[in-house]
């Protein structure tokens, strides 16, 4: 229109992604810092980056079945740290994947995200795929005040869902994970994602209710999600 720019410009899809600083301020927020440091109280690992928190406290964080979830997510939170074989973070390690988890926006971007947690740098298999599908479910179900149960007809149901998932294939890589779950099940990260959030803004964390809802879970799932 006479400025010099193509009209291709204009039609761009917006970038949905927070900005870099707006991404640091969240993760250097007060909580967070406290967060870490409430856990590594009971970690009593220190070394010359300061105090870290060890896998087993960060795990104890996610009671009962979804320790699991605690389990996947110290994996990848140290498959994209500077020591990969020691077991315990340190407070830059875990503002940055608290920055990755509060980046995720949309359902697209959780696909994306919770792949690479569950798959842990792996194409996922049939048990790995009915693995997540079970996590995934347990986590809704708490985060929505729903009473857990793994009954027989659940299990059947959650283990077909696996099996479309992967048709004939051995294992399914991300972009056909994503493909599929985008036509399907595009919100089956919803729960998870939530309850991220929610330990990560401090919500719940040492309400009993919540620590009660992961022990009425915890006798009826835990065996089947370790």
């Amino acid at each position: 229109m006479g400025n010099g720019h193509s009209g291709d410009e204009g039609s761009k899809p917006p970038d949905t992604r927070r900005p870099r600083q707006q991404r640091q301020t969240i993760t250097n927020t007060p909580y967070l810092k406290s967060l870490f440091q409430k856990l590594a109280r009971k970690s009593d690992d220190t070394s010359s980056e300061g105090t870290r928190v060890t896998q087993q406290i960060f795990e104890d964080a996610f009671n009962g079945p979804l320790r699991v979830l605690g389990k996947l997510l110290f994996t990848h939170i140290k498959a994209h740290g500077k020591n990969a074989r020691r077991a315990s973070i340190h407070l830059e390690e875990f503002l940055r994947v608290s920055s990755d988890v509060m980046s995720v926006l949309t359902n697209t971007q959780q696909l994306n995200y919770y792949y690479d947690v569950f798959s842990q740098g792996k194409d996922l298999s049939l048990e790995g795929i009915y693995h997540m599908v079970q996590v995934a479910y347990a986590v809704s179900l708490v985060v929505a005040y729903l009473p857990f149960e793994q009954t027989s007809n659940t299990d059947h149901l959650l283990r077909a869902l696996a099996v479309g998932m992967m048709g004939a294939n051995e294992s399914i890589d991300k972009a056909e994970f994503v493909s599929w779950c985008s036509k399907h099940i595009p919100h089956i990260f919803n729960g998870v994602h939530s309850f991220l959030l929610i330990k990560l803004s401090g919500a719940e964390f040492d309400d009993m209710s919540w620590h009660q809802r992961m022990s009425q879970a915890k006798g009826k799932v835990g065996r089947s999600l370790r």
